[in-house]
């Protein structure tokens, strides 16, 4: 009797977590196996191994195709290539069925970059000495200074940051698939969190480890997003997350000539990746207008 397609991913799942991919990540390839799996028994067919083809998996994503995005298309398609590519080399199916099947285009929609005037008006918004205020001060500099993916953020621990009462200025943190890199946060941001530092010490959860702290314990994600919005709503942006302060930390480097290396370090990107174009993408028309204003070609003859 063929394999259920829920075990063969429960297996796949555990080496995901072994190579030590993020929630999201385990999440976002086991909804492939997953989706697939609902729709072989909405044809009345079984989830099992015996009918994990090459026509089967293109009729479910033509289906995707058809209903959905390009891009949850692209997200289909590669979590199943390497849910596929991972049986196969495990000698749990006979052949890769998605061997040479071409991966779909992804669309990169432009993220609007918030200019130095709103993000001002953003830091004003947590105008104030209280802990509350020193906090979403500090996170809101951090994020738009250096460009934490704000998961990395939230894990940052007390000795990480600070160390004889001083705030450092390279502090390290671990992204995706435990891979180490430094912040480093500019005078004003080491000011902010330096206030944020002392307002801790006076917060009756200060002797946990965490360096962010809430009212119940160490700050989640969650938190900050949920932060973002509420801050970002009295700037008029309705939809305010971390990761479009992450674009204008991309935006900038590359506005004022900085390495694209340099910059995928910073970002904690593989070199080469396609998150290099799709950060770059937010604002290139305005760097070209930059550009161009500063290489006046036509003034030049």
């Amino acid at each position: 009797m063929a394999e259920s397609l829920e075990s063969l991913w429960g297996a796949f799942e555990l080496e995901l977590r072994i190579r030590a991919r993020s929630d999201k990540t385990i999440n976002t390839y086991g909804m492939s196996p997953k989706l697939f799996g609902r729709w072989l028994e909405a044809q009345g067919l079984p989830a099992d191994a015996s009918e994990l083809t090459r026509a089967r998996i293109r009729d479910w994503l033509a289906g995707i195709a058809a209903a959905q995005s390009k891009n949850t298309l692209a997200t289909r398609h590669t979590g199943m290539r390497r849910w596929c590519r991972w049986l196969h080399a495990e000698g749990l199916i006979a052949e890769d069925p998605m061997v040479g099947m071409q991966s779909p285009e992804w669309e990169e929609p432009p993220v609007p970059i918030i200019d130095d005037a709103v993000l001002s008006k953003l830091v004003g918004t947590a105008a104030g000495k209280g802990f509350y205020e020193r906090r979403d001060t500090a996170i809101i500099r951090l994020l738009a200074d250096c460009g934490p993916r704000v998961a990395e953020m939230c894990s940052i621990r007390l000795d990480d940051a600070v160390r004889s009462g001083k705030v450092l200025d390279e502090i390290p943190i671990l992204g995706k698939g435990g891979k180490a890199r430094t912040l480093y946060p500019g005078f004003k941001t080491q000011q902010a969190l330096w206030h944020y530092f002392r307002a801790r010490n006076e917060h009756r959860l200060n002797y946990l480890p965490d360096f962010w702290l809430s009212q119940r314990g160490g700050l989640t994600p969650g938190g900050v997003r949920q932060m973002l919005h509420a801050r970002g709503r009295l700037v008029g942006i309705d939809d305010l997350h971390p990761h479009q302060l992450r674009h204008v930390v991309a935006h900038d480097h590359q506005l004022h000539g900085g390495n694209l290396r340099s910059l995928e370090v910073r970002m904690g990107w593989k070199p080469g990746s396609r998150m290099t174009a799709r950060y770059g993408a937010s604002a290139a028309s305005a760097r070209a207008k930059n550009e161009a204003q500063q290489m006046r070609r036509g003034d030049r003859f």
